[in-house]
C-alpha cells in the first residue's frame, strides 16, 4: 500500500498529477500536486434561485472522469475505493442576515450527517425571506465557466470570506475535499491541536490531523481530547468571519501559503457554515446563536478543582486530599479519573482498590474546609 502512495515522477504523473521537483517556493511544498483540469465539477443547467437561497447541479467534469478511469486500468488497489460521486447538489441557505449555510450532498444517496444538528436552535426555526439589501453577504457562482466555483463575499469591503476558485474539490465515497483562499492570515481555531501561537502559521504547508483521541499534551504538534473544526478569521479592516465545518468524521486541514486553507475528511457530506461578524465577538455571539448559547455553569464549578490519572486506591485519594487540606490548598472538587472503576465499566468502582469509596465521598462532603 506505501508503494501505491510513494513520491517520484512516474508514480506522481500515473495518478494524473503534476510533478514539478524544480520549484524553489516555501519549504514544504509538495513535489506532487493535483492537476486542477483532472479533478472537480462543472454546472449543469443554470443556477436555481429560492427565497431562502440558491442552488445548483453539479456532474463530475469529463477530464476527471477520465482520469479516475486511467487510475483504474493501472489496478492500483488503494486508488479504486475512492470513486468520485457523479453527481451533486449544492444547497445554499441564507439562514440570517450575517449567516448562511452551503450544503454540497450527492442527492441519490443519503450519507452520514452530525445528528446533533437536529438540536441546533437555529435550525429549528423557519427561515425567513431576506432580500438582497438585508443580507451583509453575496454568493456569487461562477458561470463564466462551467468549472464549478463559488465565492462569499461581505459587500461592504467586498472581501472574499470563502473563494474556491484555488481548485480542488473532490468528493468520493471516502475523500472529501474542498479548499479556500483566505483574505488575510490572521486566522485562529480549529481545536483541538497543540500550536506554539494562537495565530496560525501559514509558512510550511503544515497538515493537522482532526480525529478525537486520548492523547496527552505534549510539546508535539498532534491531536487531542476533541475535534472542533471551526475557525476565525480577523480581516484587513479589523471586521471578522467565523467558518464551522460541520463534519464528525475523521479529516485533516492544510494551511496553505496563498494564504489559503483545505480540507480533507473521510466521509460524510459538505456542510458549512459561514458567519459575518462585526468583530471577533460578534462572530462568537453568532456562532452560538446557530449551535447553543453556554450553559451556566454550578457555582462548585468555578472552584479550585484536582484531577489526575493513576491513584492506586481509596488510601491513595484520601492521603491526597488530607495533604492539600492541611497545606491550605483551597480544593473545593476532587476528580477521579477512570482508573477508580471496574474494568473501565461505567456507573462501577473497583470494590478491591477502591473499597470504602463511597464513605470517603461521604466524608469529603462533611468537611467544613473543603
Amino acid at each position: 500500500m506505501i508503494d501505491d502512495f510513494k513520491v517520484d515522477k512516474t508514480s506522481c504523473e500515473e495518478r494524473g498529477c503534476i510533478w514539478d521537483s524544480e520549484w524553489k517556493g516555501p519549504e514544504g511544498l509538495p513535489l506532487c500536486y493535483l492537476d486542477p483540469k483532472n479533478v472537480g465539477y462543472k454546472r449543469v443547467g443554470p443556477v436555481k434561485t429560492k427565497t431562502t437561497g440558491l442552488e445548483v447541479e453539479l456532474q463530475l467534469k469529463e477530464t476527471a472522469r477520465k482520469t479516475l478511469q486511467k487510475l483504474k486500468e493501472t489496478a492500483r488497489k488503494t486508488l479504486q475505493k475512492v470513486p468520485q460521486i457523479e453527481s451533486l447538489r449544492v444547497d445554499v441557505s441564507y439562514l440570517t442576515e450575517n449567516i448562511l449555510r452551503v450544503k454540497i450532498v450527492d442527492p441519490k444517496a443519503i450519507r452520514y450527517e452530525v445528528p446533533i444538528q437536529t438540536e441546533f436552535p437555529l435550525l429549528q426555526q423557519k427561515l425567513n425571506y431576506l432580500n438582497d439589501d438585508q443580507r451583509v453577504y453575496n454568493v456569487d457562482i461562477n458561470e463564466i465557466s462551467d468549472d464549478f466555483t463559488f465565492t462569499i463575499t461581505r459587500k461592504s469591503s467586498k472581501t472574499k470570506i470563502f473563494d474556491t476558485s484555488i481548485g480542488g474539490l473532490i468528493y468520493g465515497d471516502q475523500l472529501l475535499q474542498i479548499a479556500t483562499r483566505l483574505p488575510t492570515k490572521n486566522v485562529y481555531g480549529m481545536g483541538e491541536n497543540t500550536h506554539h501561537s494562537l495565530r496560525h502559521d501559514f509558512t510550511n504547508y503544515k497538515t493537522f490531523p482532526l480525529f478525537s483521541q486520548d492523547h496527552g499534551t505534549g510539546e508535539e504538534q498532534v491531536n487531542y481530547y476533541g475535534v472542533h473544526p471551526f475557525y476565525t478569521c480577523l480581516e484587513s479592516d479589523g471586521k471578522s468571519h467565523g467558518i464551522l465545518l460541520l463534519n464528525s468524521n475523521a479529516m485533516d486541514y492544510t494551511l496553505l501559503p496563498e494564504p489559503g486553507l483545505s480540507f480533507r475528511t473521510i466521509g460524510g457530506v459538505i456542510d458549512m457554515f459561514v458567519f459575518l461578524g462585526d468583530n471577533p465577538e460578534h462572530v462568537v455571539e453568532l456562532y452560538t446563536s446557530l449551535i447553543g448559547r453556554p450553559i451556566l455553569p454550578p457555582f462548585w464549578g468555578l472552584g479550585f478543582q484536582l484531577t489526575r490519572w493513576g491513584y492506586k486506591g481509596t488510601d491513595d485519594v484520601r492521603s491526597v486530599i488530607d495533604r492539600n487540606l492541611k497545606a491550605n490548598v483551597p480544593l473545593d472538587v476532587m476528580y477521579l479519573d477512570i482508573d477508580y472503576m471496574d474494568q473501565y465499566h461505567d456507573f462501577s468502582y473497583d470494590k478491591k482498590k477502591f473499597a470504602k469509596l463511597p464513605e470517603l465521598i461521604d466524608e469529603t462532603k462533611s468537611k467544613d474546609n473543603l
